[in-house]
């Protein structure tokens, strides 16, 4: 029961920050902020996180963990290389499109953190590409895409297109949470089936 309840207000905080990160950038936020908005005390986030960066780096694996085991599970159910596929671009473009104060701290961690790898927002990430890179090394034993392809360059041109896509959808929505478009999930599919020479009969 303990342990629920500093998970709760651990939970209540991260909420928190993200909406103020989110919507006044890092370097507009200070704890105050996020303890006066979360309703706990200061030193109480102290309690959880070391210092502001600390408290911003743990937004992303906190959110991005139930999303990675989503995808695992539905990875689980089938052995299909293109449905898997299909199954990890849904997943990812719809939970961004859903979060989209989560994709703008997705988005502005990669810049502050590029060139950090040990930073621990790097970690989720790194599993995310090792999930893709897993489906697209059994395309190519199955030969459904084509022999010695740069990995690394795929995975990279997939996910930045999906980035591209929920990027795009934001910009056109003022609500805070988008329901995805099945015509446009659709479409993205078949752009990046045709890009990694997939045929189009996905489903």
């Amino acid at each position: 029961m303990k342990n629920n309840i500093k998970n709760t207000k651990r939970e209540r905080i991260i909420e928190s920050a993200l909406l103020l990160f989110a919507k006044y950038g890092y370097h507009g936020v200070c704890m105050d902020d996020v303890a006066r908005d979360a309703k706990v005390a200061k030193g109480t986030l102290y309690n959880y996180f070391l210092s502001k960066e600390d408290l911003y780096d743990s937004i992303i694996p906190f959110r991005l963990d139930n999303l990675l085991k989503s995808i695992q599970r539905a990875f689980n159910k089938r052995k299909n290389v293109k449905q898997n596929l299909k199954s990890y671009i849904v997943h990812i473009y719809s939970f961004m499109l859903r979060n989209p104060c989560f994709f703008k701290i997705w988005k502005e961690g990669e810049n502050r953190h590029s060139f950090n790898i040990k930073n621990k927002t790097n970690l989720p990430r790194q599993k995310m590409r090792n999930i893709l890179l897993s489906v697209l090394k059994e395309g190519e034993k199955e030969r459904i895409i084509r022999d010695n392809i740069d990995f690394d360059l795929y995975t990279d041109l997939i996910l930045g297109t999906i980035e591209a896509s929920v990027e795009r959808k934001i910009k056109n929505s003022e609500k805070n949470e988008i329901i995805p478009d099945k015509k446009e999930k659709e479409n993205l599919i078949k752009f990046i089936f045709n890009a990694i020479n997939f045929n189009n009969n996905y489903f």
